[in-house]
């Protein structure tokens, strides 16, 4: 009598067990990543950057990266993964004069999948020729000059100087006002009053001019670095 009430216990336990697991819910999916609404260029290379706001779910694995050439949402091709803890990609294969638009989606450690961000598009124009200052050059003026070559599809330019500190990250000293194609494609320092300093002798800085093609479209130059000796 008492090994049948054992086997009745343990029978039951049993199919307790098996319900509760057969209508337990499953997980549910991580939610939608916030992509950012611009994409943009990078300088280093010939790359798109996208970003979005990290997720704080326990149980998410990472992101994955769609890339389309129209904005339809059908298939789009998933081009990478990457960790949880990134919150930005940089596709170093996008071609320049090609419209790509991009959609993230997150993915937990079982599997699951969110569903895929709103899109964001990006067009890769020519990087601009940087001119003068060359590289490394020793200017003798605290108001030395920029000068660059236009790219084809730009509507207009902006120059960036840097100055760093000892070893602290870059700071931007300057960032000018937009320049247009049917000007003359050379500013001279603080031309526009938009310096946050003056330059000083003595120290070095780096330079680099952005183009915009609009919105959504646009290149960053390489950087170069020049040292300026002057005594004004």
């Amino acid at each position: 009598m008492k090994n049948t009430v054992c086997r009745g216990l343990l029978f039951l336990t049993v199919l307790i067990i098996c319900g509760c697991e057969a209508g337990a819910p499953e997980a549910a999916p991580p939610g939608i990543p916030l992509i950012h609404p611009q994409a943009s260029a990078i300088p280093l290379q010939n790359a798109i950057r996208i970003t979005w706001d990290v997720s704080v779910e326990e149980t998410l694995a990472g992101y994955r990266i769609y890339r389309n050439t129209t904005p339809e949402t059908e298939d789009p091709q998933s081009i990478a993964e990457v960790s949880e803890n990134d919150g930005y990609y940089e596709d170093s294969d996008a071609i320049i004069g090609v419209k790509y638009y991009y959609r993230i989606s997150a993915f937990d450690d079982k599997g699951n999948e969110s569903e895929k961000s709103d899109a964001v598009s990006y067009t890769l124009l020519e990087k601009p020729a940087l001119v003068e200052p060359v590289d490394q050059a020793v200017v003798e003026t605290a108001a030395p000059a920029f000068a660059w070559l236009g790219v084809p599809g730009a509507s207009a330019y902006t120059i960036s100087v840097y100055s760093r500190d000892d070893a602290r990250d870059w700071e931007e000293v300057w960032r000018s006002e937009k320049t247009y194609p049917y000007q003359n494609l050379r500013r001279k320092y603080n031309d526009d009053n938009r310096a946050v300093k003056p330059l000083e002798s003595g120290k070095s800085y780096r330079w680099r001019v952005d183009s915009s093609g609009g919105y959504a479209s646009g290149s960053q130059s390489r950087w170069r670095y020049f040292l300026v000796i002057s005594d004004q």
